[in-house]
């Protein structure tokens, strides 16, 4: 009914949805806070300095 070119057409605007979709979601995610997700989300397991982690320094 549509074609070969419908095909390819439907298929773009099926990823472009998908993209949009996405980007909704990590902008909104990423726009709240650690503490504003729900219980445990955005925790930071361990010490936020690297320098403090405890690990080697190589140089």
């Amino acid at each position: 009914m549509v074609g070969i070119s419908g095909i390819y057409y439907g298929a773009t605007a099926i990823d472009f949805t998908c993209a949009m979709w996405l980007l909704v979601i990590v902008l909104t995610t990423f726009r709240k806070g650690p503490g504003e997700l729900g219980a445990g989300a955005g925790r930071v397991i361990g010490p936020s300095d690297p320098w403090r982690a405890g690990a080697p320094v190589r140089g």
